[in-house]
């Protein structure tokens, strides 16, 4: 069954049978990550100048999200699969993550 997963530092954190949707949740994540460093810094998120050492303190603090599809027959016998993310880090995935998120 395809399923479209938000990855946050290698782990699942958001599920959905919709590919907008996980996209969605992923853009809002990071621009809140975004808006709380720029906060921290004391620099206005919407400072076009400004706002990029905002993202990348963000990034450096591990709050980058990525949607990947996968396949949940993909899952291996001991509940493991290997993706590459759209920035090509190579993670693995474990179906009790899934599991759990979708029960929530």
């Amino acid at each position: 069954m395809r399923k479209y997963v938000v990855v946050r530092s290698g782990e699942i954190v958001f599920v959905s049978d919709n590919e907008e949707e996980a996209e969605e949740y992923a853009n809002q994540k990071m621009d809140e990550a975004i808006d709380e460093a720029a906060e921290k810094m004391g620099i206005d998120a919407d400072d076009v100048d400004q706002v990029w050492r905002a993202q990348y303190q963000a990034g450096y603090d591990g709050e980058v999200y990525e949607t990947v599809e996968i396949d949940t027959d993909d899952f291996n016998e001991d509940g493991e699969m290997e993706v590459i993310l759209p920035s090509e880090e190579e993670v693995t995935l474990y179906e009790d993550d899934l599991l759990r998120i979708v029960n929530e």
